[in-house]
């Protein structure tokens, strides 16, 4: 069997993001200035949410990291999803120390196909999968 092609990994990603939306501004925090007066709303998103979201991104990333074109598209996606800057380098720093223990290894296998197929493949199982029911046994 063929691994997915970066189509079929784009649909499964909107697919899951239609199911699963993703809101960066889902909580709000009354910020304070330094008087103890309001200054306003500090909006974060759920962090359980954003961790699983950048698992997804991170496997998404992998399959991409040959090509400068899809990973820029891939940072636009991100950059789109998130809305703001904090949520942006909320959901990196969430990718990056996900993906970190196989980034090199990953690196490493830059130019096989057979890698690339298999990262395209954890891609379009990550957004697959509902990791928010517990499977049967």
């Amino acid at each position: 069997m063929s691994a997915p092609s970066y189509d079929t990994i784009r649909a499964a990603r909107a697919a899951r993001l239609a199911t699963d939306p993703f809101d960066p501004h889902k909580h709000s925090l009354m910020s304070h200035t330094p008087d103890g007066l309001p200054g306003g709303f500090l909006t974060l998103p759920d962090l359980g949410e954003a961790q699983m979201l950048a698992m997804r991104e991170g496997m998404d990333l992998l399959c991409r990291l040959h090509d400068d074109d899809l990973v820029e598209e891939w940072i636009g996606d991100i950059l789109t999803l998130a809305q703001d800057p904090e949520t942006v380098g909320l959901l990196m720093v969430n990718v990056i120390r996900g993906i970190a223990p196989v980034l090199a290894a990953r690196m490493g296998t830059d130019t096989h196909e057979h890698a690339r197929e298999l990262y395209r493949g954890f891609a379009f199982d990550a957004w697959m999968k509902n990791f928010n029911e517990k499977e049967a046994a």
